[in-house]
């Protein structure tokens, strides 16, 4: 009996686990579209002068979504996965150091992005591919 349960309970951990995995892609997605369109956001919020404001979108709902795809993407492309982390380390400093021209290095990002998307076989939101151009 106690090898039956054990057994059961095995099986019931593998199952949960696998169905974790598989449903990890898709929040993972729908993280990696709610970041794209959180730096959109920012990147109006910069061009208006809101920079406290883009900031805070930034680190409060893109920041930790681009480490998490540039993770997937270097599984895929290392260039790419080097691009963007180079893109988002630019769009770091410019909130420390140069408020006046963060318009144009958020869009470089939301390109980084975009492109990154694409590589691991996702399509960025319109507001991206829109402004990323």
């Amino acid at each position: 009996m106690i090898r039956r349960s054990a057994h059961s309970m095995i099986a019931m951990v593998v199952v949960v686990a696998g169905v974790t995995a598989c449903s990890g892609g898709s929040d993972r997605s729908d993280g990696y579209q709610s970041a794209a369109s959180g730096l959109c956001e920012a990147t109006t919020r910069a061009e208006e002068g809101d920079i406290e404001g883009a900031e805070a979108r930034f680190y409060d709902t893109v920041h930790q979504s681009l480490h998490d795809l540039a993770a997937e993407v270097s599984e895929v492309d290392r260039v790419t996965a080097a691009r963007l982390l180079e893109a988002k380390e630019a769009v770091e400093s410019g909130f420390d150091n140069e408020p006046a021209g963060l318009g144009e290095t958020l869009r470089s990002l939301i390109s980084a992005v975009d492109e990154s998307l694409t590589a691991i076989g996702h399509d960025p939101p319109p507001c991206a591919s829109d402004e990323g151009g």
